[in-house]
């Protein structure tokens, strides 16, 4: 398994029934976690798991912590990677530096963050 999250009511921990010593099991998020390269034991953060949308949100630990697959789209068809390869089956649309969401880091996105830096969220 390259790149899977599998997290939630049901899944086989480690120990439980995939602890396969012959089973290649790297870059994945595996909820109770499961040894081997890369592999994290983290809420992924899903867009919206309940209704079936398992987009990652931009502060998903899955962002940038898979590897090169060979596969060059995601599930969605959109290009990947973008920076770094993410865990699960849709890319992350943007670059998280990407403030503006234009597909750029570039100094907008600085002057943005700058601006911001210190202001207090949700009041």
């Amino acid at each position: 398994m390259l790149n899977c999250i599998l997290v939630g009511p049901g899944i086989l921990r480690y120990g439980q029934g995939y602890d396969d010593p012959e089973a290649e099991v790297v870059y994945s998020n595996l909820e109770g976690g499961y040894p081997g390269e890369g592999n994290i034991d983290a809420d992924p953060l899903f867009v919206d798991p309940e209704n079936g949308d398992y987009h990652l949100q931009a502060a998903s630990p899955c962002i940038d912590a898979g590897t090169d697959t060979g596969l060059t789209t995601d599930f969605d068809g959109n290009s990947r990677p973008i920076g770094r390869y993410d865990m699960g089956a849709f890319e992350f649309p943007y670059l998280r530096s990407d403030i503006n969401g234009d597909g750029v880091v570039g100094p907008e996105d600085l002057m943005i963050f700058q601006r911001d830096w210190g202001k207090v969220s949700g009041l």
